[in-house]
């Protein structure tokens, strides 16, 4: 199992008797870091709480089962240790078959695709092969665009401004 992905858990919960199991409760510890989903019942109803499924299923009749659908997502590599107990107000006979342990390797996910073999190599002067489809844009000059424009007009008018000065010294020491 690959982590981040839904796990199902079936617990089978079957009376063999003698007698009618009655308020039967089935206790699920999830896995450390399992994102709970659902709990779902063949009959009763199920909740869950700081990571403890908790199912009331009633009375089940001798001869008879109960099965519950349990999805989780572990988000946590390693073993997943998933733990389910079942209790009734009837005495019975056997308790050595009244819980169970279920371990899961969760493993990381897989590395994407390496690519293989030389990267293409774009030659500028071969034209795209397609356009992108979507909205055009237009080309708005950048500073350094409006720079160029500007910098020959403002060199023009620093040296209009400097041989002004000099005309005017020129002309007032005669």
């Amino acid at each position: 199992m690959i982590v981040n992905q839904q796990l199902t858990y079936t617990v089978t919960v079957t009376n063999i008797g003698p007698d009618s199991a009655t308020n039967v409760v089935v206790t699920d510890t999830l896995p450390a870091g399992a994102i709970f989903g659902s709990a779902t019942p063949d009959q009763g109803s199920c909740n869950e709480a700081l990571g403890v499924v908790t199912c009331n299923l009633g009375t089940i009749t001798a001869g008879n089962s109960v099965i519950i659908t349990i999805i989780i997502t572990p988000t946590v590599v390693g073993t997943a240790s998933n733990n389910v107990t079942v209790v009734s107000d009837v005495d019975d006979p056997d308790e050595n078959d009244n819980s169970d342990d279920e371990d899961t390797d969760v493993d990381p996910e897989p590395p994407g695709p390496t690519p293989t073999g030389p990267l293409p190599t774009i030659d500028p002067s071969d034209p795209p092969e397609s356009p992108v489809p979507g909205p055009v844009i237009n080309s708005i000059p950048t500073l350094s665009g409006w720079a160029s424009i500007a910098m020959p007009l403002l060199l023009v008018l620093i040296s209009v401004a400097v041989l002004r000065r000099r005309a005017g010294r020129n002309t007032g020491g005669i």
